[in-house]
């Protein structure tokens, strides 16, 4: 199935769906039953193999209403429809209302606001939902048109231009101008006859007025597949209050799936990282006692290395320093296993980094390893002393690789023991 949507445009007699993409595919529905709408427009993407997950609905410019209004008092869309109640024949409470600028975060003097009858198009949106079509937007079909052209720089700003409709309702013509920054300005309808749009341009005093050689509809297919691939926004959309969409994080689907994957990848990245320094852990621990064996057999020769060689060694240090003379206190050894095991179980976990050399004796500690700045070898330092041992600062020096290598000094607090 295409990727592309589906642009529904409304006409003078019924509605058009059309593909939203380069494909000429359209499908006329001359209906009026929104349910019956629905249907065909679903209809007409199976044929063509549309996906609706994403539908632009662009209603006609006879069912909009445009003015521009004053911001006093006016700081959201709420109040919108009742600036706009002042103005032109409708209630408040019978539309929905957007404006640009009241996105925009800045005070304007006035504020340009379109309009469209929430019991006109209710039933269509509604219809199109229930049957599994997703409608992405509503925005005013000229509207959409022209800010395609605008992108496309097929009109400059600021101008006026005048649009004439490329199918059966070509007998209606809008004049539509925006400012230097893009706000729309003036925004009316005309009979098409030339005669009845110039006197319409000499009303406005207009002085350059720009007509684009693309037409409505293929403009506005366009800007409805840069709107639904997310490339871009739209100055005016409906798709809000009681037209708005049932599920607010709609749009923001994709951004929020790649979040989840980045996530997802990350724990599995540290989770790798981890293993790995767990792995190396294992092997610094392995060649400790490999080393104490060895001390083992030099220490006493001739005897094989039990199991627990610690406690023997310990056993041999008593009787060297003289442990059994009554009443003696003597300083008991530190074992570098046990250090090691501490100086394992002390390193933050979340602290990423590699041991390149670990020296133990009698308790005193030094490690050097590679760290990705000196913040990480200060955390790894001050837990470290939280786990018993006095340490110095760390030193830090940057290898010929670029790397950071820090070096730690610490020592195991003492015991005294009394025999």
């Amino acid at each position: 199935m295409s990727s592309s949507g589906i642009l529904i445009v409304e006409r003078h007699r019924g509605w058009s769906a059309y593909a939203a993409n380069t494909s000429s595919a359209v499908c006329h529905i001359e209906v009026a039953d929104p349910a019956q709408i629905a249907s065909a427009v679903l209809k007409f993407a199976a044929d063509k193999r549309l996906s609706t997950r994403r539908v632009v609905l662009a209603p006609a410019t006879l069912s909009c209403f445009f003015a521009v209004v004053d911001s006093a008092g006016v700081t959201d869309r709420a109040q919108l429809r009742y600036a706009l109640e002042a103005v032109l024949p409708i209630d408040a409470e019978q539309i929905v209302a957007d404006s640009p600028q009241l996105d925009t975060g800045k005070r304007a003097a006035s504020l340009s606001a379109v309009a469209i009858e929430i019991n006109r198009f209710a039933s269509l949106v509604g219809a199109l939902e229930a049957r599994g079509a997703k409608v992405w937007a509503i925005v005013p079909l000229t509207l959409l048109a022209a800010e395609e052209a605008i992108r496309r720089k097929a009109i400059q700003l600021p101008s006026m231009s005048v649009w004439y409709r490329d199918d059966e309702s070509a007998g209606q013509a809008d004049i539509v101008q925006f400012d230097e920054s893009q706000s729309l300005t003036v925004w009316r309808t005309c009979d098409a006859q030339p005669a009845s749009v110039q006197r319409e341009l000499q009303q406005l005093g207009a002085s350059r007025v720009e007509s684009p050689d693309v037409g409505v509809i293929e403009l506005a297919r366009a800007g409805a597949a840069s709107l639904i691939a997310g490339h871009t926004e739209p100055s005016f959309d409906l798709r809000r209050d009681e037209l708005a969409v049932p599920e607010p994080l709609r749009r923001y689907r994709g951004a929020i799936t790649a979040l989840v994957l980045a996530g997802a990848t990350f724990v599995a990245v540290t989770s790798g990282v981890l293993a790995w320094h767990a792995r190396n852990l294992r092997q610094v621990a392995a060649d400790l006692v490999n080393q104490q064996t060895e001390v083992f057999r030099q220490a006493v020769p001739g005897q094989r290395p039990p199991a627990a060689i610690l406690g023997r060694l310990r056993s041999e240090h008593a009787k060297l320093i003289g442990i059994s003379q009554t009443g003696k206190v003597t300083t008991a050894p530190i074992a570098a296993i046990d250090v090691l095991g501490v100086i394992v179980a002390s390193l933050p976990p979340d602290v990423p980094t590699a041991i390149k050399e670990l020296r133990i004796e009698n308790g005193s500690v030094i490690i050097q390893l590679q760290v990705s700045d000196q913040a990480d070898a200060g955390r790894i330092a001050a837990a470290i002393q939280a786990a018993g041992f006095e340490t110095q600062p760390p030193a830090t020096t940057l290898g010929d690789d670029n790397r950071l290598t820090a070096n730690i000094v610490a020592k195991q607090k003492r015991t005294e023991v009394t025999p």
